[in-house]
């Protein structure tokens, strides 16, 4: 009697004791995770520490009432009985039951939506001034009908903070010789600068400018690009394009009168890191592949006026400002946040009613392919600096900037995608 009663004392110290345990071992509720009853008491326990502790005294109990040693004792010739096949079948419960989730799964992550921000964009125009600009435009001929409209544009207030710049083609010798080289070009007649600050000097450029054979379309576009590049680069909140304004095709210099030169050009730099696009605005009867050029510099379709009028290419430079969309965007970073850049993604909408879709990360802009995507401009950390901006991959921007309404958005929270190769 007195060994029973020691027993039951011994069982119920353990039991008391094992009962008084943390149950946080073993447990995977999410530490996010707080369980909670709607009466607001805390009557109605956590089922997994319900759980943890039926089975610490189930342990406690066959322990320690003396059947263990009793198991041992009948099963000295290793004959399974009744009391083996409870054991084993209890065991795998356990086990079984150990692998059951206390709670259910929460959401792996939570993303928040930050709407992409385009970086402000400067204009470099490279303006045909062959003889032929001197054609008639209903009133006035197509030169004073371009350069006026091109003045009206640099002053409008809509335009202020945007940057401009200038390069006039064909650029001639003492001679009167049509200089060739693409180094010829490479000065800009008016560098890019911010308006309407600007203007004036635009304005006296332009006043300076005198016609001139032939039309070098290849090597001012070259220069002008690798200008255009150059100061991009020199700009990072800054993207940077080219606007070519021609009244026909490229001829002299190489060009064959031809514009497929033209348009490898337009392709390379649209296609280089960091990528420079082409906007084309055709004046007069003679630009039927100038579509070819817009394309080509990613920008497509070309603004083509036929008539030359001032007023249509007020249109078409308010168009052209109006409906340019950046391959860059600035990080929507709040003060002083320190963000985890791998768990940024991007989503793009192309067009007011277009779809959303999730857009991949790849590494770089030579990691860009078909299928496009998006690159920080610097490494991520522990690379020094941190990347202040994402760029689009051209097979991706290239259908925003060619569609109007288009939309982009910085979802934070989530491990970033990378693009499928």
């Amino acid at each position: 009697m007195t060994s029973c009663r020691r027993t039951a004392a011994l069982r119920l110290l353990t039991v008391s004791v094992l009962a008084a345990l943390p149950v946080a071992c073993g447990s995977r509720t999410p530490l996010n995770y707080v369980p909670f009853s709607d009466d607001g008491t805390d009557d109605d326990p956590d089922a997994s520490r319900e759980r943890d502790a039926s089975l610490s005294d189930v342990n406690a109990d066959r322990s320690l009432d003396g059947l263990a040693g009793l198991d041992a004792r009948r099963d000295g010739s290793d004959v399974r009985d009744a009391t083996d096949a409870f054991d084993s079948a209890d065991s795998a419960d356990r086990s079984d039951r150990a692998d059951i989730a206390d709670v259910p799964d929460l959401p792996p992550c939570f993303a928040e939506s930050r709407e992409g921000k385009g970086i402000p964009i400067d204009f470099y125009f490279v303006v045909d001034k062959s003889n032929s600009m001197g054609a008639d435009a209903g009133m006035q001929s197509r030169w004073s009908a371009m350069t006026n409209a091109l003045n009206t544009f640099v002053r409008s207030p809509m335009s202020a903070g945007l940057g401009a710049g200038v390069n006039f083609f064909p650029k001639s010798s003492t001679g009167n010789n049509t200089l060739c080289a693409v180094n010829d070009y490479r000065v800009p007649d008016v560098p890019i600068g911010l308006l309407p600050d600007v203007a004036p000097r635009i304005a006296t450029a332009r006043a300076a400018q005198r016609l001139g054979p032939g039309t070098p379309t290849t090597p001012a576009l070259e220069a002008s690009l690798s200008y255009a590049k150059a100061e991009k680069i020199g700009r990072a909140t800054r993207d940077v394009a080219v606007v070519i304004v021609t009244d026909g095709q490229p001829s002299q210099c190489g060009s064959s009168n031809s514009v497929n030169a033209t348009v490898a050009v337009a392709r390379t730099y649209a296609n280089g890191s960091p990528p420079v696009r082409t906007y084309v605005l055709g004046i007069g009867p003679s630009v039927a592949d100038l579509n070819a050029l817009a394309l080509a510099g990613g920008t497509a379709p070309a603004h083509l006026i036929e008539s030359g009028g001032e007023s249509e290419l007020v249109t078409a430079f308010n168009a052209i400002r109006d409906n340019s969309i950046t391959c860059d965007y600035l990080i929507p970073m709040r003060p002083g946040e320190r963000l985890d850049f791998n768990l940024v993604n991007i989503q793009i909408r192309v067009g007011v009613n277009g779809a959303i879709m999730p857009l991949g990360k790849v590494d770089n802009a030579a990691a860009c392919g078909a299928a496009g995507g998006w690159y920080y401009d610097q490494p991520v950390p522990p690379g020094n600096p941190a990347p202040t901006k994402i760029t689009l991959c051209p097979a991706t921007c290239d259908p925003l900037v060619q569609t109007a309404g288009s939309h982009l958005d910085m979802l934070v929270g989530c491990k970033t995608t990378s693009q499928s190769p």
